[in-house]
């Protein structure tokens, strides 16, 4: 029988946390970006809007998110913009091809692994 050994459950609680802290992050910068909310509803669909934010609260809610996780672990992360589980990011942003190239911009050159779905 598998036995929970401290290490390995103190390993589970971080990833959590890491998964967590990721997903409000990223709610942010969509939110800060989403121009169809009508289409896209809140972040992922979810029943509640996240807060609007200016582009130096995106900045500062970035810095404290790469902050409070281990480089390794951010560095290993998936990015990306939509799957087939999120509406397209195009329709999110209403064809906006300059938001499209930011978003872009920022998935390619932040820490992670950046993930191109369907040819986006």
């Amino acid at each position: 029988m598998f036995r929970f050994f401290p290490p390995t459950f103190l390993i589970i609680i971080i990833v959590i946390v890491i998964i967590v802290i990721t997903i409000i992050t990223i709610g942010l910068f969509w939110n800060w970006i989403n121009r169809n909310p009508e289409i896209t509803g809140g972040f992922q669909g979810l029943p509640f809007a996240m807060p609007k934010i200016n582009g130096k609260q995106l900045v500062a809610s970035i810095q404290e998110f790469n902050s409070s996780i281990p480089w390794r672990s951010l560095t290993a992360s998936m990015m990306l913009l939509d799957s087939h589980d999120t509406a397209r990011f195009r329709t999110v942003v209403l064809g906006d091809i300059a938001a499209h190239k930011t978003a872009m911009t920022m998935m390619l050159s932040y820490p992670g692994v950046p993930s191109i779905f369907a040819g986006d």
